[in-house]
């Protein structure tokens, strides 16, 4: 496959753009000022995942993106089984401790999106919530992992981050 890309996406590429071939089981690690991002491709979509530093305190709250663009120069039909789009979760040790749709209620409606050429959908989460009154998460390392909702679902891989008492 041959693509075009310009990464400046989520401050966590550097500016760059050129011409060449990208395996579709492309996965790609970044870290860039502390940012860590991942991504992959999936047919023409490319998908990244980022969390704005490696290391946190128990009392910081975590940045993530997760970000999905149409690679071709054509419009791309989306198909949606739900009215969920996608879901951000955080992991420690295998379990699921945190998912951004948590308390929402997914309707069973489909829907189509057309998504345009050179198009992002972006989806930010903050975890844990700023204002509600939890216990801090304990120090240890812990995964982001996204889902875009899409029909078939497809999925970035999941980016690490720790968290360390100062």
């Amino acid at each position: 496959m041959r693509i075009v890309i310009l990464l400046a996406i989520l401050g966590c590429l550097p500016v760059w753009g050129l011409a060449f071939t990208i395996p579709e089981d492309t996965i790609k690690s970044v870290h860039d000022d502390q940012a860590v991002c991942t991504s992959t491709i999936d047919d023409e979509l490319l998908l990244q995942l980022s969390v704005d530093k490696e290391c946190y305190n128990p009392s910081e709250a975590v940045h993530i993106d997760f970000l999905v663009t149409n690679l071709s120069d054509t419009m791309i039909k989306l198909f949606f089984p739900t009215s969920q789009k996608y879901s951000i979760a955080v992991y420690r040790d295998g379990q699921e401790l945190w998912n951004s749709q948590d308390g929402s209620f997914t309707l069973p409606l489909f829907s189509l999106y057309n998504m345009a050429s050179g198009e992002s959908l972006v989806y930010h989460a903050v975890w844990p919530k700023p204002g509600k009154s939890q216990t801090p998460p304990k120090p240890g390392a812990y995964e982001v992992r996204a889902v875009f909702s899409s029909a078939p679902t497809i999925s970035p891989p999941p980016v690490n981050f720790r968290i360390e008492e100062k």
